[in-house]
């Protein structure tokens, strides 16, 4: 614990000094934000590149994902400017501070004094050349995960500015109930603040009606992308939901709701009866039923809804018993009910 509250006051250091950087317009050759704050980064970045080059495009480079390759990167921060001040080159999620290449790592001791590059990464290895070469030349702005009272303050201020005032009460719900990232915390600001209007107060009632309404919605759209075979939407709804504090047991509950309607819709589908006797007997809409539960009931067999059932009731019995935790369960129900083992 002591070390993530070194890591944060070491985090505050060093965006008062960028401050003071772009205060002065005095750049430094490099900078580096790195940490699991995405919202941090993000911010640090974009200010930072937008009192550095402004509007102009001509003379930025960017480099995003695995794929940057250093050759290119120094390449293009070795360029003269072109009517303007600087280049700017920024270069995010590239893992190359986990490579450390030699011709990179060379070069940061001699970026032109008509260069500033931005590094943005996730995360870095500390130990590595590149990571002491840049600390060594530039500013390291570290952006990790915010403490509690950090988030109360920031979301408290955030409302000021956007003309409300948040009870205590009301802010302990709202940040029990999103959790801790500071992106999905903004986003859910902004609809709180929608949702209240020109009324400046907002009190439990607001953010109850708020997130209650995200966490059955996300739950029902997680569903129907397992049902429908997305994978990679299925998984990220999923992880939105842990950051709801959603219980993964009421996951499960859902998920075999709703097989046990596919496998239901099926079987009426193949005795012949039509959408409408369908849509009767499962208490629902014809257009859900024609739009939604058909073509998802038909992706599957008789014999592979029996067996989701299957396993749905297995992960249920294994949670219960203790011989797996929720959470650990549900990742792998939800691989297997698409069809990945």
């Amino acid at each position: 614990m002591a070390r993530e509250d070194q890591e944060r006051e070491v985090g505050r250091t060093a965006a008062a000094a960028l401050e003071q950087d772009i205060k002065n317009k005095a750049y430094r050759r490099v900078y580096l934000m790195y940490g699991e704050e995405t919202y941090l980064r993000d911010s640090y970045r974009r200010r930072l590149a937008s009192c550095v080059s402004g509007d102009d495009t001509m003379n930025v480079r960017v480099f995003d994902g695995k794929a940057a390759e250093a050759e290119r990167i120094v390449s293009a921060a070795e360029s003269l400017p072109f009517f303007a001040d600087y280049v700017l080159v920024i270069v995010r999620d590239s893992g190359l501070f986990k490579k450390s290449p030699d011709e990179l790592v060379d070069f940061i001791e001699h970026i032109p004094e008509t260069t500033v590059m931005i590094f943005d990464e996730e995360s870095v290895d500390k130990r590595s050349r590149l990571y002491k070469k840049l600390a060594a030349a530039g500013l390291v702005v570290p952006c990790p995960k915010q403490s509690e009272q950090s988030l109360r303050q920031w979301v408290a201020a955030g409302f000021g500015k956007m003309g409300k005032k948040i009870t205590r009460d009301a802010l302990d719900y709202f940040l029990d109930s999103v959790g801790d990232s500071m992106v999905y915390i903004r986003q859910e600001m902004d609809k709180l603040a929608s949702y209240t209007g020109d009324r400046q107060a907002i009190v439990e009632a607001d953010v109850a009606a708020i997130t209650s309404v995200r966490a059955q919605d996300r739950i029902f759209d997680m569903i129907d992308s397992v049902a429908s075979g997305e994978r990679d939407r299925a998984m990220r709804i999923y992880s939105d939901l842990l950051e709801l504090r959603q219980p993964p047991m009421i996951i499960i509950y859902m998920l075999a709701r709703h097989f046990m309607l596919l496998n239901h819709v099926k079987e009426m589908s193949e005795s012949g009866m039509a959408v409408s006797q369908i849509a009767a007997s499962c208490k629902t809409q014809e257009w859900a039923v024609k739009r939604k539960y058909l073509p998802q009931s038909r992706r599957f067999t008789k014999e592979q809804l029996e067996e989701n059932l299957k396993m749905v009731a297995e992960t249920e019995q294994s949670v219960k018993r203790g011989n797996l935790s929720d959470r650990v369960a549900v990742e792998p129900l939800i691989l297997s009910l698409i069809g990945e083992k």
